[in-house]
């Protein structure tokens, strides 16, 4: 089963959606990219980039460098976890 980032639409603008897709297909992950109009982080979204997953998870971090490590980390921590492949 695919893990679910998503995005609103404001913070798409940073970049985050290619980021996810970059990082996901690099680490062999499935995944999917949903965008939402908001996802009530209005405080969030228009400070810096960040992503939902699966429901649970929030990202979140002052630059898309940042938050791109960050999402690695967790891909990483979730393959460990799950025996996904995530060893990118």
């Amino acid at each position: 089963m695919p893990h679910i980032f998503s995005i609103c639409t404001e913070n798409k603008k940073t970049g985050i959606a290619e980021a996810i897709a970059e990082i996901a297909a690099e680490a062999g992950i499935a995944f999917e990219v949903k965008e939402w109009r908001c996802l009530s982080n209005c405080h969030r979204c228009y400070k810096a980039p960040f992503v939902l997953i699966d429901d649970q998870w929030l990202i979140s971090a002052d630059s898309l460098a940042d938050v791109s490590s960050k999402i690695m980390e967790w891909i990483k921590t979730e393959a460990l976890l799950h025996g996904e492949k995530g060893d990118a």
